[in-house]
């Protein structure tokens, strides 16, 4: 072979080999950022097992959800926020607000999913005391108040009794108001004063025993966290993947476990009492 063809034959080698080279690029590293005002990044083992099954690296980021609604209210898609947990209802109207939450095609109401319940609870002072064990005993009795926490009273309490009316049709939200003291009105003898608040709130050693009201087929009623899905995010895949995830009742358990309150039950299997169900029935807490 002439050194002609030789020279020819080693181009030819040689220009293959660097096409090859430059048309090799390093593999993509999948991974789904989470934005959250209850866990952070020490927090990462909740996600361990999604990980390993799903070869999709979840990072978390902890910040105040007044700093998270910002970044998404001034800075639209140009933040890295895939998903955000938040803590409470009242996160998901904000979330709502930046019209930048994703809904999937086939459920355009599916836009986010409760994944943890902090429950509302009554708290007595004795174990003789505890007469009233459903808000249905409540509302067909004359004997029963219920007396919020201060966080209750400032917070939720409005939809609450909207949302008791609702599961017991009998009574309006008028008449469940009435059922409520929110001032210092001295009631006649007889009547139970029922301490109401939520079961993070459940310090105080005032109060030695305390129940989840068994509301049977509605479950319990509190205040839920919740996840969802920036639309248009550059991991919207690998989101839509841990966002189904996050339906296990198991991990839900996981996380209920870590902030100190419980799992809900599957959005599925539970659709038509969404939202606020929960797995707590009827026990009794003694301190």
């Amino acid at each position: 072979m002439s050194s002609n063809k030789l020279f020819i034959f080693g181009l030819v080698i040689s220009t293959l080999i660097s096409s090859c080279v430059n048309h090799v690029e390093p593999s993509r590293v999948q991974i789904v950022h989470i934005y959250s005002d209850v866990i952070g990044p020490k927090d990462d083992n909740l996600f361990h097992d999604f990980e390993k099954e799903a070869k999709i690296d979840v990072r978390i980021h902890k910040m105040s959800f007044d700093s998270i609604f910002r970044l998404l209210y001034t800075k639209r898609y140009s933040t890295n926020i895939d998903m955000v947990l938040f803590k409470e209802p009242r996160h998901l109207g904000l979330l709502q607000q930046t019209n930048l939450l994703y809904a999937p095609k086939s459920d355009p109401e599916e836009y986010w999913q409760p994944v943890a319940i902090d429950p509302l609870i009554f708290k007595y002072a004795s174990d003789s005391s505890q007469n009233f064990l459903t808000y249905g005993q409540i509302a067909r009795s004359d004997k029963g108040i219920l007396v919020p926490s201060d966080e209750l009273r400032s917070t939720y309490l409005s939809e609450i009794l909207t949302h008791l009316s609702k599961i017991y049709p009998k009574y309006s939200q008028s008449a469940w108001q009435e059922k409520v003291r929110l001032t210092d009105t001295i009631y006649p003898k007889g009547i139970q004063m029922i301490n109401w608040s939520f079961h993070s709130e459940l310090k105080s050693t005032d109060f030695r025993y305390s129940m989840y009201p068994d509301q049977g087929f509605y479950g319990a009623v509190g205040k839920e966290t919740g996840i969802a899905i920036i639309q248009n995010n550059p991991n919207l895949t690998n989101s839509i993947l841990l966002h189904e995830y996050c339906r296990r009742e198991l991990w839900r358990k996981k996380l209920a476990d870590r902030l100190g309150i419980f799992g809900l039950l599957s959005y599925e299997e539970n659709r038509d009492r969404y939202p606020f169900i929960a797995q707590p029935e009827t026990r009794t807490v003694k301190k």
